[in-house]
This record gives C-alpha cells, structure tokens and sequence, in this order.
C-alpha cells in the first residue's frame, strides 16, 4: 500500500472501504478498496477471493472498470482500480457484483 497515498472514503462495502488514492509512482487519480483480512472468515474464503482478484486484474474491456494491482498488507488486501467517480465505487466494488463478474468472465473463457 506504500505506492497510493489515500484520500477521501468514497464508500463502504461489506468487506471493506474504498477511497481515492494518488499513485505514487505515476501521480494518477486511482481508487483503492481495503479490504480488512478480519471480515473474511477462514482461509478458504480467503483464497477464493484472491483467485477472483487474479481473474479481474486480466480483465480488459472499455466498459468494466480495471482493476490494475492487488496488494497486501499486515491488516488486509488492496484492490487498485481506476477511478471513475464515486458512485460507481459504491456498485462495482460489492463482493456480489465482484462474484457475479468473475463467474461470468469464467463462464466465458472456457
């Protein structure tokens, strides 16, 4: 999480808070969902939610919001996803919407 220096909450999900961010590295306007490691259950989930980040980073398509890099820390993951306005956040970031695509883009590779 070192590279984005964090802003303003710009809305709250189930498993975490997304905020505008400024990557250091490049001075973009991103947004970063944290998603604590104490709001997912088990290892297990833990490892299917990570699996669905892999799968949303190889996601390329001008109408689906990119998700660019995960990251971690001692408290949690970071999803860093382009910015979009702040709505949009609050809709695209859900972990059911995040399920939903997953399956989808899945369903549609294989």
């Amino acid at each position: 999480m070192e590279n984005y220096k964090l802003g303003s909450l710009v809305g709250k999900g189930a498993f975490g808070d997304v905020y505008v961010a400024i990557d250091r590295r490049s001075n973009k306007r991103v947004a970063v969902k944290k998603v604590s490691k104490n709001k997912i259950p088990d290892m297990s989930e833990m490892e299917r939610v990570l699996q669905e980040f892999s799968i949303l980073v190889t996601l390329n398509n001008r109408n689906v919001i990119k998700l660019m890099e995960v990251v971690s820390d001692a408290q949690g993951i970071g999803l860093v996803m382009e910015f979009a306005g702040v709505y949009i956040f609050t809709v695209a970031t859900s972990h059911a919407f995040l399920s939903l695509l997953t399956r989808t883009v899945y369903a549609s590779s294989h």
